[in-house]
Formats: C-alpha cells, sequence, structure tokens
C-alpha cells in the first residue's frame, strides 16, 4: 500500500469519527456528502467558481483567474480605474481548535499588496474556501453589516476566516461552530486548474 493510500485510509478513519460525533447533533445528509468528499481528498476550488467569486467583487466588470502551482493568477478590469493584475500565492494556514482560522498568501508582484483592490480581492477567494469547506454549517443570505478584511505584512495578506459574515453568524450557533471546528485544513495548495484544500480533523485519534 503506497503512502498516500495510507493517509487516504487514516482520513478515511478520521472522518468516520466526526460522523460519528456530529451525528449525535443531528447530521443532515448534506453534511454526510461532506464527509464523504472530506474523506476522499477530493476538496478542490474550480477556477470556474473562483472567477465567478472576484467578478462580484465591487466594480468589477471583467475577471480571469488561472490557477497554477505557481499560485492564482488573477486578471480584473474595472468600471473605475486601472485594471489590476497579480498572482496570489498560497503559503500557509494555521487552524487553532476555538481559535483562529487563518490563511496566509503572498501577492506578486509586491506592489500589488498595496492595492486595496488586492483585499477585496483575497477575501472574495477566501469566503469560496469557507463555502466549499463548512458548507452545511453556513448560513445563506447572510447581511453583513461589515465585510472581512485581510491583515497585510508588506506583500503578505492574512485572513482569519471567522471575520467573513457567513462564517461568524455560523458561529453563534452551536451545532454549526462545533462543525467548523471539526472541519479544518493543514494546507492550500494552488494547482492546475484550482485550489486544491488539504483537509485537517483536530481532536480525532487517527
Amino acid at each position: 500500500m503506497s503512502r498516500r493510500d495510507v493517509m487516504k485510509s487514516l482520513l478515511r478513519s478520521a472522518a468516520t469519527g466526526a460522523g460519528e460525533k456530529l451525528s449525535q447533533l443531528g447530521v443532515t445528509s448534506l453534511l454526510r456528502r461532506t464527509l464523504s468528499t472530506l474523506a476522499s481528498g477530493r476538496l478542490f476550488v474550480e477556477d470556474s467558481r473562483l472567477t465567478g467569486a472576484v467578478a462580484r467583487v465591487p466594480g468589477v466588470v471583467a475577471a480571469t483567474v488561472s490557477t497554477r502551482d505557481a499560485g492564482m493568477r488573477v486578471d480584473l478590469t474595472f468600471q473605475e480605474g486601472p485594471p489590476l493584475l497579480m498572482t496570489l500565492v498560497p503559503l500557509d494556514v494555521t487552524f487553532a481548535a476555538h481559535g483562529a482560522k487563518e490563511w496566509t498568501i503572498r501577492v506578486e508582484p509586491a506592489a500589488a499588496a498595496l492595492d486595496p483592490r488586492a483585499n477585496d480581492v483575497f477575501v472574495a477567494v477566501a469566503a469560496e474556501v469557507a463555502r466549499v469547506l463548512w458548507g452545511p454549517f453556513l448560513r445563506q443570505n447572510v447581511v453583513a453589516t461589515h465585510s472581512a478584511f485581510a491583515h497585510r505584512e508588506q506583500d503578505v495578506l492574512v485572513i482569519d476566516l471567522r471575520a467573513l459574515p457567513e462564517v461568524r453568524a455560523a458561529l453563534g450557533q452551536r451545532l454549526n461552530a462545533t462543525g467548523i471546528d471539526a472541519f479544518g485544513l493543514q494546507g492550500i495548495a494552488a494547482t492546475d486548474g484550482g485550489l486544491r484544500l488539504l483537509p485537517r480533523l483536530p481532536g480525532l485519534t487517527l
């Protein structure tokens, strides 16, 4: 058995354990499908979905996201102002039990990180990651009093996914908060055609 097969088997066992724990709280069929997807390692955010997300950023009239191993190349045209062409390179994730759910990226070229529109794009992409990972726990059509913001350090942007309006609203309900804590990430990798989410189920014995 290859190392990849071993890891898939371990992840499948962890997902089964998570399912047993969450079923005590009234698991839905959608959640069961998410557990199955998590166990198979098929959590993926396609370029088409990422393009749709950044196209909804205020002021955008044309958008293209093309992902390769080097990162997400984002090409945007706005109603007003110059176009924005940049690459977002996933660096790290930090998921703590009952704590931060942070995703860190680098912006290339570095000057693009200074553009406030880069924050809006990153927030839009992060929201799609959250929906793929935590979809069964997120409330639809949440009215946000304010949008999420990424913290910037030179050419690096960091966002805590808990700041996203949909996630923030879900964390106010015990079942949803439990589910969000159960579904973690150990990494986000840029690959041909989209972002691959590398799952982690904290608190479960593998």
